[in-house]
């Protein structure tokens, strides 16, 4: 594990998944929201990629029309009520 930009990971998805989403004809984006903190995550960079790689090939595979969009956002930890 390592520090990794979180924009470094959405970069090299970016450029994985860009070709897959023009030979489809489909829109494609990775919106990471500027409220995410911290910038950088302390992760396995290569088991992170993968773990996105397959979710967006899933997500390639079955849109047929339409866009991909893979939002980067924080949520509360807390209690729920």
């Amino acid at each position: 594990p390592r520090d990794v930009r979180i924009t470094e990971i959405a970069d090299y998805l970016e450029q994985s998944f860009r070709p897959v989403a023009s030979h489809k004809n489909l829109g494609f984006s990775i919106q990471v929201d500027p409220e995410v903190a911290p910038q950088l995550i302390h992760t396995d960079v290569s088991r992170t990629q993968q773990i996105l790689k397959n979710l967006l090939s899933n997500a390639f595979k079955f849109t047929e029309q339409g866009r991909v969009i893979l939002k980067v956002s924080t949520t509360e930890n807390g209690p729920k009520g």
